[in-house]
């Protein structure tokens, strides 16, 4: 595992390589854990040991409430990794933190700095670090010059789709920070293989991403990234983002660029599968299809829930052990139980159960599948469970700003929220981009929050903000309850009659009856909640 003068030297090596920026938390946070774990107490690596050893919470933190734990952790392991794929990394150690774990592993790195004379300096360290970068810079651009290109394509994956990192514009440490945190907010969902680089065939690689750090003056840079679809040799989305010389670059990256790309990625993988025979994509193509992300082509409807049901079979037919299936069928079916009679049945409930079980045993450790399946358990009125597998989630992945997010608001499906998490969730929805399409979500549970606390004007605002990028049953239904409540049959019926297209035979006394006390089983619901569902059914029974 190492002595102690070889752990001072690694601490020193990753001080000096910069890839924890300013922040000397981080570098006490990995000092905390390595010394504990070559101590023999590896074991005691808890959220609220941490969080009370080093972060200094107090003794009653929570963790389950204050992620700043699992952030912090998210942000040391890009940071490590950033680390142990440069050239800084010349010492005799290695560490690595896995996904879903506090402890680190610590092993002797294969090639052993030979020089044991005397441990060098940080000024040595550093001076070593930049040499090499220097050099290695310079032979990958004498390779590129002088050697031919390959005739033949990088051989196909079996991923869903192919995303190529091309080569990042700035100083070596800055882009070397940049596509490490880009690439950890990626990594962890198998239905993309990252490619270094493109051969220049159209036919290795589906997607790229590329992107130029600016210095705007001696305190401030920008950098920018861009997502093309490479078929089609055009850019399919952007953003930039503003780094102050105090900021960490890695972490505000992968807050505000990393979480919106997965998304963007996603949305622009599912137009470009949209049309082929299912027959002929992968099982990892399918899933991609069968998961819902905002785009100018996402349906909103029973039969495209239904096609997603169906993707999700055909996977299952091929290979029945296929864990992120098993939990996108949890996750649908349990939705469409709460929207449809037909669906609302002891077989369709036992269904769900199954499919939970076989995508927990079989993906336990895949964050898109285990948020299905935290999803599937909402759905189904598990409230609490919910909330634990959503933990789950961010544990596995901590840049999940989504799993973070709702970890914060599902307990108050059914319960008055304090106006502390009101005010997250505000803040949470305000630090997205305008157009970011996770805004769907985030704006239709400001408004649950604010229905269960009583402000009525606060909770249609955001409604009808929602409504604008995307609407499913839960989301519309909520609407017309609304407004209903506010004096306004007229426009609920109106909300109500423009989605039957969509959704025939929606009822809003399935909602009333079923699907409002299914969610609000494990909670004593919000003053008239359940009353208000009532009577919107009974306006719309009257109007038939």
């Amino acid at each position: 595992m190492g002595s102690d003068e070889q752990i001072t030297e690694y601490l020193e090596c990753v001080a000096v390589s910069e890839v924890l920026g300013k922040s000397e938390r981080r570098l006490h946070l990995l000092e905390y854990l390595i010394r504990t774990e070559h101590s023999g107490a590896g074991d005691t690596l808890k959220a609220y040991a941490i969080g009370i050893d080093v972060l200094g919470k107090p003794d009653d933190f929570d963790p389950a409430i204050d992620s700043s734990v699992r952030v912090e952790m998210g942000r040391l392991r890009t940071a490590l990794a950033s680390f142990e794929s440069s050239d800084a990394a010349r010492c005799t150690l290695s560490v690595e933190i896995p996904t879903g774990s506090y402890r680190p592993k610590i092993t002797q790195r294969a090639a052993k700095v030979t020089d044991s004379a005397a441990r060098p300096t940080r000024k040595t360290l550093f001076t070593v670090a930049a040499l090499s970068a220097i050099l290695t810079a310079m032979v990958l651009v004498a390779a590129f010059l002088l050697l031919p290109r390959a005739d033949e394509p990088t051989p196909r994956t079996t991923a869903g789709i192919r995303l190529a990192m091309d080569s990042f514009e700035g100083t070596a440490t800055e882009t070397a920070q940049v596509e490490a945190a880009l690439r950890e907010s990626l990594v962890r969902n198998p239905s993309i293989a990252i490619l270094s680089q493109r051969t220049g065939d159209t036919a290795d690689v589906d997607f790229a991403l590329r992107g130029l750090i600016s210095h705007l003056n001696r305190f401030e840079r920008r950098v920018s990234v861009e997502l093309l679809n490479v078929h089609e040799d055009r850019v399919i989305w952007t953003k930039s983002v503003g780094v102050s010389d105090e900021d960490d670059i890695a972490q505000r990256v992968s807050d505000e660029v990393g979480g919106e790309l997965n998304l963007r990625l996603l949305g622009a993988s599912k137009d470009f599968l949209e049309g082929r025979n299912p027959k002929s994509l992968t099982a990892q193509q399918l899933f991609l299809m069968a998961t819902w992300v905002p785009s100018p082509k996402a349906a909103n409807s029973l039969e495209w829930e239904e096609q997603k049901i169906a993707l999700m079979q055909l996977a299952l037919d091929r290979n029945p052990d296929l864990g992120t299936a098993h939990s996108v069928m949890a996750d649908k079916l349990a939705q469409l139980a709460n929207f449809y009679p037909d669906y609302n049945t002891p077989e369709t409930q036992e269904m769900v159960l199954t499919h939970i079980d076989r995508a927990t045993r079989l993906e336990p450790f895949h964050p898109d599948a285990m948020f299905n399946v935290a999803q599937a358990h909402w759905h189904a009125g598990r409230i609490r469970e919910s909330h634990v597998v959503m933990r789950r989630v961010l544990d596995l992945d901590p840049g999940h700003g989504l799993a973070r997010f709702l970890a914060d608001v599902v307990p108050y499906t059914c319960v008055v929220p304090p106006p502390s998490v009101i005010a997250r969730t505000v803040a949470f929805d305000a630090a997205l981009s305008p157009n970011n399409p996770m805004r769907w979500i985030t704006l239709n549970w400001i408004a649950w929050l604010k229905i269960n606390a009583g402000d009525d004007e606060g909770a249609l605002q955001a409604k009808e903000q929602a409504s604008l990028i995307f609407e499913t049953p839960y989301t519309f239904a909520g609407h017309a309850m609304l407004l209903n409540r506010m004096g306004r049959p007229d426009d609920a019926m109106h909300v109500m009659a423009r989605q039957q297209s969509n959704w025939p035979a929606i009822s809003a006394a399935h909602f009333a009856q079923v699907t409002m006390p299914r969610l609000c089983r494990e909670s004593d619901a919000p003053g008239p909640l359940l009353g208000d569902y009532e009577a919107l059914a009974n306006l719309l029974a009257r109007a038939e």
